[in-house]
């Protein structure tokens, strides 16, 4: 139970990140936010 709990909360954690990055980058950098937003999905599928 306690690996699935930390799994879920890596998960959690990355997707905020990407939004983060995302929410940061969009303005100046879109092409770098569209990489770290592909980077964390790559990333998400990974972990499932």
């Amino acid at each position: 139970m306690s690996e699935c709990w930390l799994k879920f909360k890596d998960i959690v954690g990355i997707f905020l990140l990407a939004i983060g990055i995302l929410t940061v980058t969009m303005s100046e950098y879109t092409m770098a936010g569209a990489i770290a937003s592909l980077i964390a999905v790559l990333l998400l599928l990974y972990e499932m």
